[in-house]
């Protein structure tokens, strides 16, 4: 091994460097925590039109029940006398007693995390778009960046292992020609 070949690092490190990160997104996410640093979101009742509501009109009105979202979560998107929402029938979701955000209601969010490696860079694709940027925008929880704990974290696995191929470096012996 050449002194210009240390810092080298291929796919498969880039790879377990990747998943290392995704790792620790989701663990992070089960806790409520996001990767700026925002812990414990609360959803909010307020502005959701709770309550009982008549919709239609003439002979063809029904009385509905408006619901918030932390409700329809904490009984596991069902509604009450009429079953669980077709969106989520067959899925188990969430229920998050709490009423803290943690990006896992079906869990698809964070299953469908997905890491890319070249011999440069480590990349992380965020299947569900949509939901990781309006998680952002609404609450102000991100997944999609990496925070300062855990890039320290990923920043010392990347360190350990130049550490190792620096000390396999050291240990031949080196000769130098002069003249």
């Amino acid at each position: 091994m050449r002194a210009s070949e240390i810092p080298k690092m291929d796919v498969s490190l880039w790879k377990k460097i990747g998943e290392f990160a995704k790792g620790r997104i989701i663990a992070d996410a089960d806790k409520g925590i996001f990767q700026n640093d925002k812990r414990n979101i609360s959803y909010s009742n307020s502005g959701a039109n709770v309550g009982w509501r008549t919709i239609g009109s003439g002979n063809n009105t029904k009385r509905v029940y408006i619901d918030s979202y932390i409700n329809y979560k904490k009984r596991g998107m069902t509604i009450p006398g009429y079953g669980k929402i077709s969106k989520y029938k067959g899925v188990s979701v969430d229920r998050g007693k709490s009423g803290k955000v943690n990006a896992r209601l079906t869990g698809e969010t964070l299953r469908r995390i997905t890491t890319k490696a070249t011999k440069n860079y480590a990349e992380l694709n965020f299947a569900r778009g949509a939901v990781v940027e309006g998680l952002k925008k609404n609450k102000n929880a991100d997944l999609a960046d990496i925070r300062a704990k855990n890039l320290s974290s990923v920043s010392e696995k990347i360190s350990k292992h130049l550490e190792t191929r620096i000390k396999k470096f050291a240990a031949k012996d080196t000769v130098i020609k002069i003249g």
